[in-house]
């Protein structure tokens, strides 16, 4: 081949093999966006979009944000300590699959089964109280919104415990609620 047909095929190879990487680049961002797009954080990047929904939807005053952000950040920090704790005892549970089993072991599984159930009602009572925390620095106007926000946030979270397991579940409403 001549040099300007091998040069030639090399310029256009390099060229479709740069336009398909662009297309590759392109199509990946638009299927899993940078997080900043996607509208995980509102204009204030140290609040999520719950609480953005709650202040907005609450119509809150200066006043009750500043509550409002005060309690939720004693509710991150006393919920991750039950998070982490159900992490651990739910490590320790699963690594006795690893041990020979025994009288012992039917005893520590019982005894972290015990404790994981424990954490699990830690958290959602710091949760319960949490949501009459908030209901707390609520006027009456707002009072009446908090509860169909519980209304929403139960109907996306799915039936309670004694319904039907065998029924299927109702669609979930789109309220444009974070929840």
């Amino acid at each position: 081949m001549k040099f300007f047909t091998k040069t030639r095929l090399l310029a256009i190879g390099l060229i479709v093999m740069i336009v398909i990487n662009i297309g590759t680049l392109i199509t990946i961002w638009y299927i899993f966006p940078p997080r900043h797009f996607r509208g995980f954080r509102d204009r204030d990047r140290n609040w999520g979009r719950p609480q953005a929904y709650i202040e907005r939807t609450l119509n809150f005053t200066d006043q009750q944000k500043q509550q409002f952000r005060k309690l939720r950040r004693n509710n991150i920090r006393e919920t991750r300590r039950y998070v982490q704790d159900i992490r651990r005892h739910r490590g320790m549970y699963f690594n006795l699959l690893k041990q020979p089993d025994d009288s012992k072991h039917l005893t520590r599984r019982d005894s972290l089964e015990k404790l994981l159930g424990q954490d699990h009602v830690k958290l959602e009572q710091a949760m319960y109280q949490h949501l009459a925390d908030i209901k707390n620095i609520c006027n009456d106007q707002q009072k009446q919104r908090f509860n169909q926000i519980i209304d929403e946030l139960q109907k996306r979270i799915g039936p309670g415990p004694g319904s039907n397991p065998d029924q299927p579940q109702p669609p979930r409403p789109e309220s444009g609620s974070p929840f």
